[in-house]
């Protein structure tokens, strides 16, 4: 978790001062951040383990039964060995519709990140049982297993998880996508990315690699996922340990002329847009109304009057701008690349143009972002 200039990752003092802030006061970015919800849940499945099991304990003598009898088969131990199967097979099911709702999308599922949330989730629920179990046979017994059992959740799940909420709340990205729950369809016209563009293009961020294209233009009309799309790529980024920032257009005018280099937005800990890997540029188009012509010059004159070292940091950054429709006397993306590759002084090899067509299926219920562990 270093912080130097090829990693762009978050740093352990970084978290623990996230985690501080969470314990301490949970709303002091005017809001519940993600890596306080992370905690909460799993202080949830570790109660969903514990609180049943000593419920149990009550109910057993409550009949008579005494739950932690020293003969052959207690029933409380019982009652636990059921409860665990239960908490086991029902984030092995998640684990596999969510697999099976993504089957045929467009990009593949990380099967193997899946696996790990349901076993952070696992891990949490036995905890649960296993101190309630325990402490029940005796008092101090249970408190030194849930004191081990907790350091091992200090020094692996929450090791590897916190850093990776608190690089997706830092990128203020509107909500939890996933590429593997993309139901859009890229379309193959010449010309225009594939899928394993979109992944080289997250490779090399994600290595730090200046490759080609750098910057992605995203069309569609309503519908399409456009705007989805783009935000499962700044997902798969952050969820890489790496910078991301989602901004729309207007607000990047504002933060441009106000203060570029702002960690805080909307009162939250934010990326500062200038120093990311990977920024998210949505609603390049706005609903205004204006179309051919008069639109390019609109969006001309606006990139003219960004101050320099706003022009030079998007020179400089790989950036997926989403635009709208391209069709009903709009722009065509030739024209969007040439405007942009003019006003920013780039190389035309460095664009790239996704076109989006309809989806060719529903979103599944049971959604991999869903069992993303966010």
């Amino acid at each position: 978790m270093a912080t130097d200039s090829t990693s762009r990752s978050v740093s352990t003092r970084e978290v623990l001062c996230q985690v501080w802030n969470d314990f301490t006061d949970k709303e002091v970015q005017a809001g519940y951040t993600y890596t306080y919800i992370w905690m909460a849940n799993q202080v949830g499945h570790f109660t969903l383990g514990f609180l049943p099991t000593i419920l149990a304990s009550w109910l057993f003598r409550w009949f008579g039964c005494e739950p932690v009898d020293e003969g052959h088969s207690p029933p409380l131990l019982w009652f636990a060995l059921v409860s665990a199967a239960f908490w086991g097979v029902k984030e092995i099911r998640d684990v596999v519709r969510a697999k099976r709702g993504a089957a045929g999308h467009v990009f593949p599922v990380n099967v193997w990140d899946l696996w790990r949330n349901a076993g952070t989730a696992v891990y949490f629920f036995w905890t649960g049982i296993l101190v309630a179990v325990l402490g029940l046979f005796s008092g101090l017994l249970g408190l030194i297993v849930f004191v081990l059992l907790s350091a091992v959740a200090v020094l692996v799940p929450a090791r590897y998880w916190l850093p990776r909420r608190l690089c997706f709340q830092r990128a203020h990205l509107p909500r939890v996508a996933r590429l593997a729950d993309f139901t859009g369809q890229l379309s193959a016209r010449p010309r225009r990315l594939s899928a394993r563009n979109i992944e080289s293009f997250l490779e090399a961020a994600k290595a730090n690699r200046v490759d080609v294209p750098c910057h992605l233009l995203v069309f569609g009309e309503v519908g399409t996922g456009r705007t989805y799309l783009a935000v499962a790529i700044g997902t798969e980024h952050s969820f890489e340990v790496r910078r991301v920032r989602y901004l729309t257009w207007t607000k990047l005018l504002e933060s441009a002329v106000s203060d570029p280099t702002s960690g805080v937005q909307d009162g939250a800990l934010v990326w500062p847009w200038m120093s990311v890997d990977i920024l998210i540029m949505d609603d390049m188009v706005d609903q205004s109304g204006t179309v051919g012509p008069e639109l390019l010059e609109e969006k001309r004159k606006e990139l003219r009057d960004l101050p320099d070292p706003a022009r030079n940091a998007l020179r400089k950054q790989r950036v997926v701008w989403v635009f709208g429709s391209i069709e009903d006397g709009m722009p065509a993306p030739e024209e969007w690349i040439g405007l942009l590759r003019r006003e920013l002084n780039m190389e035309p090899g460095r664009f790239g143009c996704i076109e989006l067509e309809a989806p060719r299926q529903p979103r599944p219920k049971v959604t991999v972002a869903a069992v993303s562990g966010l």
